[in-house]
């Protein structure tokens, strides 16, 4: 999680490449490992990525991102609460 706050720290800060190496770091985990609460935290990064979703190194982690959400949230399906209209990551991948 302390790597998770790093990048949105970076974010923050208008660091954008310095968030998306983090983010690249986070995504080499493995995808078993995580909870809920890592889950939410990661979706709450990739909220404030998806602000700079003009920028190509963004864009182009967010797509990556997506597609690790996608695997960690097949993989904590029975403990993950049910998202109305599906996950809500899909209709802001391209923005």
């Amino acid at each position: 999680m302390s790597r998770i706050t790093l990048a949105s720290l970076h974010v923050r800060r208008g660091d954008l490449d310095a968030a998306v190496a983090v983010g690249v770091e986070l995504l080499a985990t493995s995808p078993t490992m995580g909870s809920v609460r890592v889950v939410q935290q990661l979706d709450g990064l990739r909220g404030q990525l998806s602000q700079h979703a003009t920028y190509r190194p963004v864009y182009e982690y967010l797509a990556r991102f997506d597609d690790a959400r996608r695997m960690r949230a097949l993989l904590l399906a029975d403990i993950m609460p049910q998202q109305r209209g599906g996950t809500g990551f899909e209709d802001t991948a391209h923005a």
